[in-house]
């Protein structure tokens, strides 16, 4: 069996054809399976707080963001993806918060502009 990687940071050209079509089954998939399988996934239990176009737009970019991941050995924007939808997830999960996101909080003639930051 030969080696995934070989210099630090790089991946072979078998690897990264093999991840592309992970990849690419990871998106089809997304698109085919019943919802109830995405669900039950134990590794990602917070993806049950996504809606179905959510959960498929959160595989279609780690699809994405591994394939990349192989073909330049960065591993890092795979973590922070899945930790950024994580957050939004749970925040999907609080009633009063998506319910505050749901809604504007103040009729726009009461809201004050905000210079941006430099």
């Amino acid at each position: 069996m030969g080696r995934a990687s070989g210099a630090a940071g790089t991946t072979s050209a078998p690897a990264r054809t093999h991840g592309r079509r992970v990849a690419a089954l990871l998106r089809a998939a997304a698109r085919s399976l019943p919802p109830s399988a995405v669900l039950s996934l134990k590794e990602l239990p917070w993806l049950r707080q996504l809606d179905a176009e959510n959960r498929s737009l959160f595989v279609e970019e780690y699809a994405a963001t591994y394939a990349a991941a192989l073909e330049n050995g960065d591993w890092q924007p795979l973590d922070d993806l899945v930790g950024e939808w994580q957050a939004t997830a749970e925040a999907l999960g609080d009633e009063g918060l998506r319910e505050l996101l749901a809604h504007d909080a103040l009729p726009s003639s009461e809201r004050v502009p905000l210079p941006y930051p430099e």
